[in-house]
């Protein structure tokens, strides 16, 4: 039983369109990942640039995003 299995695995070929969705899945995990470490790297000076902190949990990290951000002025 277990020979019919591995001979069935065996000639089984994996289509481009397969490979193609697994590597951009891949890439985009990737960069996700990459952002996020960016961001946790980059965010003191954030903070010192616009002049907040991180005591006012994330109410505060919008505030620090959307300050620069015409759309979100008063």
């Amino acid at each position: 039983m277990n020979t019919e299995l591995e001979t069935n695995t065996a000639n089984h070929k994996i289509s481009a369109k397969t490979r193609f969705s697994i590597v951009a899945v891949a890439l985009v995990a990737f960069m996700g990942i990459l952002a996020e470490t960016s961001l946790n790297v980059t965010f003191p000076t954030l903070e010192k640039t616009f002049r907040t902190s991180t005591e006012h949990g994330s109410v505060g990290n919008n505030r620090l995003f959307t300050s620069c951000c015409d759309c979100y002025a008063n």
